[in-house]
């Protein structure tokens, strides 16, 4: 099954709003150093996770020069 265009964009958008999420998480005064470390953590797999997205959308994207490439993306 070929994933869409569309459904690259969405699942871009998701990781990215959970990335902000986390980090944002990092930061609250009321974490424990271990919940800081976990947020942190999952900030770098879900970069991770974002870069390979974007590896695989800029590749779906190919026919579709219409779409932004992923670096604009990625700092939206």
């Amino acid at each position: 099954m070929e994933l869409t265009i569309e459904t690259f964009l969405l699942a871009l958008q998701s990781v990215r709003g959970e990335i902000k999420k986390h980090e944002l998480l990092t930061l609250d005064p009321n974490a424990s150093d271990e919940e800081i470390s976990e947020y942190g953590q999952y900030v770098l797999d879900l970069s991770r996770a974002h870069a390979e997205l974007g590896d695989a959308y800029e590749r779906a994207r190919q026919p579709y020069p219409e779409y932004p490439p992923y670096a604009a993306l990625s700092t939206k």
